[in-house]
């Protein structure tokens, strides 16, 4: 062990550190599994206007960040400095890591050589808090009233209304990565491929 390792546990007392089948320091942490999962939907009228919106939310359970550590492992894994600028890491310096003797970092320090070992996945420092709370959509319609609309007679519009909504408005997460309910049942989060993105939505409604 030097200074800016990964702190492993040995977990069973051997003096060894190692995944091996008799020497495993491998143990259970963590909880994928929520401990509260649910949502509400809320609807505000005046007059000839309505706006609802819809909210969901999933509390007390763990997230796995397995794009941060497989970035860090394939940047890191062939001690190639220009791996790491393949990988898209960005700024480094967003990141608590081990600089020099007597830092206390979440991660060890940013070393070529340490390779393989360092970055694997299911290991406890990636592991990060897995609420959120997402406004999922926001619908605002307005519609019209026959009695105050003269024309809609005229036109034989029994019924009209117009709408604006809108999905994926605003996520609230303490979760480094992209999106903490993009999680698979083990608690990894899924972050390969594209976020989930804004939509918007005009439209107009009547029937005769």
């Amino acid at each position: 062990m030097k200074p800016g390792y990964a702190n492993w546990v040995d977990v069973n007392g051997d003096y060894k550190i190692s995944d091996a089948i008799g020497e495993d320091d491998r143990t259970f942490f963590g909880d994928p599994n929520p401990k509260v999962v649910g949502g509400f939907t809320n609807l505000f009228s005046y007059k000839d206007f309505s706006l609802q919106i819809l909210t969901t939310f999933t509390l007390g359970r763990d997230i796995m960040n397995q794009s941060f550590a497989q970035r860090m492992s394939n940047s890191f894994f062939y001690a190639n400095p220009f791996d790491l600028a393949r990988r898209s890491i960005g700024d480094m310096e967003q990141y608590s890591y081990w600089k020099q003797e007597g830092d206390n970092a979440q991660y060890p320090a940013f070393n070529p050589y340490l390779a393989l070992y360092t970055w694997r996945t299911g290991q406890s420092m990636f592991m990060e808090p897995g609420w959120y709370v997402r406004i999922k959509n926001v619908n605002l319609t307005y519609r019209f009233d026959p009695a105050k609309h003269g024309w809609m007679s005229r036109a034989k519009l029994n019924t009209m209304r117009l709408y604006a909504t809108m999905d994926n408005v605003l996520m609230f997460q303490r979760f480094s990565g992209i999106d903490a309910e993009r999680v698979d049942s083990q608690g990894y989060d899924m972050a390969d491929g594209y976020p989930l993105p804004k939509k918007f939505t005009l439209g107009i409604q009547f029937d005769f």
